[in-house]
């Protein structure tokens, strides 16, 4: 029995100067409308790939922002986190936010998920070329369900970018 191709065997992996060259000259290329996906939080990295894009990139740019909520988050971590969210919205005005509850307030059980999978589910990717996810601010528990859910629509782009800083320096 022989299965589909999937389609992330043909992968292509960047790391380290080859992303930032590769980033400008694909996002330079006329016809491209990107989707960028990513963390709003307190975490340093997650203006990273936004700066990046910033900087490098000629064509329009439209930025999901998932927050996630956690009950009884420290105060400090909380101000950083609008620090970064005042930040992103001036770099990329095309921003919506959308915050995602980690634990269910009734009985505490992991539903961030299940909630960025419909979120996902629910884009409007009329005229979307490529979708652009950094995964480096957003929790394991937030971005596999995402990226399967990106995977799994058949409405969602061709290409799909996904983006990690590893060290928050």
């Amino acid at each position: 029995m022989s299965y589909p191709p999937k389609r992330w065997e043909k992968c292509i992996m960047h790391r380290d100067g080859d992303t930032p060259r590769f980033l400008a000259e694909w996002f330079s290329t006329p016809g491209r409308h990107v989707l960028l996906i990513g963390g709003a939080g307190f975490d340093p990295r997650s203006t990273a790939v936004a700066k990046l894009l910033k900087s490098s990139s000629k064509v329009p740019i439209e930025t999901l922002l998932i927050r996630e909520q956690r009950p009884l988050s420290p105060p400090g971590l909380l101000e950083g986190a609008e620090k970064n969210i005042l930040a992103l919205k001036e770099m990329l005005p095309n921003l919506v936010l959308r915050e995602v509850n980690i634990f269910s307030p009734s009985d505490m059980a992991l539903t961030g998920g299940r909630q960025v999978a419909e979120i996902a589910r629910n884009l409007n990717w009329s005229g979307i070329s490529d979708v652009l996810i950094d995964c480096s601010a957003l929790s394991r528990g937030i971005v596999f369900p995402l990226v399967r859910s990106v995977l799994n629509n058949p409405s969602a782009p061709v290409n799909l970018h996904l983006l990690v800083i590893d060290q928050a320096s």
